[in-house]
């Protein structure tokens, strides 16, 4: 699994300067790990994803993930959370105090570094 990152449903002109993913399904849960460098976040604008789960995801959880990002901009940090839906996407967001908001092109810098660990239920085979 090579993880990527899309922001506003669009991986135009990104690039990146490393990434790497694992994972392992046991049983009905899927544990896995990505890390993404940038060494470009692109033109496109809109709430930055991980699209493309290693493995489907059974729809309807909400699963926060260990997240440790550098290299951001307007943010005190980024948190990685999966929301099952149709999408099947990682979306990145910015906790506060009292409330999260999606993570967008403006939060992320040419170099920002992503390293994501999590574990999901997977759907059923």
């Amino acid at each position: 699994w090579l993880p990527a990152l899309a922001i506003g449903d669009s991986s135009a002109g990104i690039t990146y300067a490393s990434r790497s993913g694992w994972y392992e399904r046991v049983g009905n849960f899927v544990h896995f790990t990505a890390s993404i460098v940038l060494s470009s976040k692109g033109a496109s604008a809109g709430t930055v994803t991980i699209p493309n789960l290693p493995v489907p995801a059974k729809f309807g959880v909400i699963v926060p993930m260990a997240t440790t990002v550098f290299n951001v901009q307007s943010a005190l940090s980024v948190q990685a959370v999966l929301n099952i839906s149709a999408e099947q996407t990682i979306r990145l967001q910015i906790p506060s105090a009292s409330d999260t908001t999606a993570a967008t092109e403006a939060n992320l810098t040419n170099n920002t570094a992503i390293w994501i660990s999590g574990s999901y239920p997977a759907q059923s085979v």
